[in-house]
């Protein structure tokens, strides 16, 4: 209650209960009574002056207060408690009273003006209750309609996510909703640097001047623009500016400018008009706000949509030109997506694919196998595997495959590739390099052995038929039995050198690297490298060909004795280790040579590369080693850093 002063009209035609009144109410402080006695008068004062509270007499000479009172109610700009006093205590007078409007009613009685300051106090109370409800009333009234306004834009929004669509049907329910004259979107091009028309309704509909409208010479529209955070609302009648001056002169009388951003970035401007003067000023400034950031969504998401559907189109394009099959399967081996050459190189109608059982297409003897590599995927681990398939006619082809998990979902990625022919090039390269490296070996160990060997063995015997010292014939039969073991190697290299057909069979690791260490030694150790050995005891078996795994040590092994003759480091060292690992058997084959640069080691296992000098290298040697090592399921990488060596890793699954 305000403490300075309450100004009260007493409307009361008995100057002696007007002035017991007025003193009963004056000897309080702040209490200020001004005292008329007719209706007009009461009106004119009304008028001229603020009052916290009227008392208002029942009988008056010319017109009973309930006729005042009426009068009151309807004048809608009338906002002050009244008070009916009577002389009479009829509770019909207190009903009218009430009906009427009044905020209380007071008896004139011997009692009248001592309790009046309390009834005043009672009804400013009760008035300050009733005011707050009314305000609360009208808000939730306002809330409400903006809630209507809000739901019936976000379901226009909803209904599609195509921009030109959402941007009509934004503005068309705006117009009706907010009963708008005008409205219209722009929203920014980067490419041409400016605004560009997208939507409108009503008068901006038919204004040509807003398809050319630049609002970087638009005043405040580019404060709107450069400001972000609130709409403008402008007087056209009032605003001297060439924008406003032409929209005034086609009736619009005000508009509002809303900035439409998404993340601190600028999408557009909402433009929304109206013939009525200050029209703007009744919807809540907030309602707009929410309007705007419900069209920035939307666009954003529209733009989020055609962005999606166009790099959707673009990798269907990328996915249907590669020369691979791809597919994505489901866990339980149903397959989900297939590019256009699945279907070709399957044979298979693309209408048919989806929703098959990928087993379909695999060689009844290997479901087991590829049930085995689904439960990998399903575990997270990628592979790359051989396996046979049926092609297009039901014919097996053999096939190199690459699966992975999906991130982020349950399915799987296959990469299928066609390998058949490749696999018959590597058939008839694997002999190429092994005969190259049959004709190196026995030029260098054969050439160096066998022409001494037959007259060490012939001396060797020769002398042991002598009757010699005991330390003598024992040092004879040493170079004996070396010469047999130099002819060993000998009768190795020439066994190594026989064509043999793909056999599989168990194999001891560490016997296949024996083998290859015996060819080898001599080269290495003319070479001046030195061999450390080191096998593990008792590894189970594997199960493969063991000459094209020993032709690929062998490989291996050259490769480390040239890079080690590239190198200057000393001593020259060649390490061979062999382990058991998880499932498998692990050959680890070092040196300290020369190294391989980072832009070389991806393409090492790659056909024909090679960095030897020509006629050195064909460049196949690896890659025939990537194929044999693949086709027993094993896996052959390299670690290596340039200038300290490499490590070249293969492994092997169990028998």
């Amino acid at each position: 209650m305000n403490k300075t002063q309450i100004k009260v009209l007493m409307v009361e035609d008995n100057p002696d209960h007007a002035f017991l009144a007025q003193k009963c109410l004056e000897q309080i402080s702040n209490y200020s009574v001004e005292i008329v006695s007719t209706a007009a008068r009461c009106e004119q004062v009304v008028q001229e002056q603020n009052f916290d509270i009227i008392l208002l007499d029942y009988n008056l000479q010319n017109e009973d207060g309930l006729t005042i009172l009426n009068r009151f109610r309807k004048d809608e700009a009338m906002d002050v408690p009244v008070v009916v006093v009577t002389g009479h205590g009829h509770e019909k007078v207190a009903v009218e009273a009430l009906k009427a409007g009044a905020f209380d009613y007071v008896v004139k009685n011997k009692d009248y003006p001592g309790f009046l300051p309390k009834v005043i106090t009672r009804v400013l109370a009760k008035h300050k209750i009733y005011k707050e409800k009314k305000r609360a009333e009208a808000e939730i009234i306002v809330r409400n309609r903006e809630l209507q306004v809000l739901n019936a834009v976000s379901e226009v929004v909803n209904q599609s996510l195509f921009l030109d669509k959402i941007l009509n049907g934004v503005l068309t329910t705006l117009t009706l909703r907010l009963g708008l004259d005008a409205s219209a979107i722009f929203l920014y091009d980067e490419s041409q640097n400016e605004f560009q028309l997208k939507a409108s309704e009503g008068f901006f509909e038919e204004l040509r001047l807003l398809k050319g409208i630049d609002f970087n010479q638009t005043d405040f529209i580019q404060r709107v623009i450069s400001n972000g955070h609130h709409n403008l609302i402008v007087d056209l009648t009032e605003n001297a500016a060439e924008f406003s001056a032409q929209l005034s002169r086609n009736d619009l009388s005000s508009l509002t400018a809303v900035p439409l951003r998404y993340k601190d970035k600028t999408l557009g401007v909402l433009l929304l008009g109206s013939i009525q003067k200050d029209f703007f000023n009744s919807i809540h400034t907030d309602l707009l706000v929410s309007i705007g950031n419900q069209i920035s969504i939307a666009v954003a998401n529209a733009n989020l949509y055609e962005q999606t559907e166009g790099l959707k189109n673009n990798l269907e394009n990328v996915l249907n030109s590669s020369l691979d099959s791809m597919i994505t399967i489901a866990s339980n081996g149903t397959i989900k997506f297939f590019n256009d050459q699945f279907a070709k190189f399957f044979g298979v109608a693309p209408d048919e694919i989806a929703g098959e059982i990928f087993l379909k297409f695999i060689p009844e003897h290997l479901h087991g196998f590829f049930r085995q590599k689904i439960a990998e995927l399903k575990s997270g681990k990628a592979s790359i595997y051989e396996i046979e398939m049926f092609g297009a006619g039901g014919n097996c082809v053999s096939c190199l495959v690459s699966q992975s998990p999906l991130r982020g979902r349950d399915d799987f990625l296959l990469v299928i590739k066609d390998i058949s022919q490749v696999e018959q090039l590597q058939r008839q390269l694997m002999r190429s390099e092994k005969l190259s490296a049959l004709g190196k070996m026995i030029s260098g160990a054969a050439h160096e052995l066998n022409n001494p060997l037959a007259g060490i063995y012939g001396y060797s015997q020769l002398l042991l038929e002598e009757e010699l010292p005991t330390q003598v014939r024992s040092d004879i039969e040493v170079i004996l039995r070396e010469t047999k073991r130099c002819q060993n190697i000998v009768k190795n290299l020439l066994t190594f050198a026989k064509k043999h057909d793909s056999e599989r069979e168990p194999i001891d690791t560490n016997e296949v690297i024996n083998s290859v260490l015996e060819l080898e030694s001599y080269q290495l150790k003319v070479d001046g490298i030195e061999i450390e050995e080191e096998l593990g005891e008792s590894l189970p078996k594997i199960t493969g060909d063991y000459h094209q795994l020993q032709q690929v040590l062998v490989h291996l092994i050259n490769n480390a004795n040239y890079a080690l003759k590239e190198s200057k480091t000393t001593p020259k060292k060649l390490a061979v280790h062999s382990k058991f690992v998880q499932d498998s058997v692990q050959i680890k084959i070092s040196d300290n040579g020369v190294g391989i640069s980072s832009e070389n080691i991806n393409k090492i296992f790659d056909p024909f590369f090679t960095t030897k000098e020509v006629g050195e290298g064909t460049g196949l040697g690896l890659s025939i080693c990537f194929g044999i090592v693949e086709s027993h399921q094993g896996k052959i990488f390299v670690d290596s850093t340039l200038g300290k060596g490499s490590t070249f890793t293969v492994e092997l699954p169990l028998a």
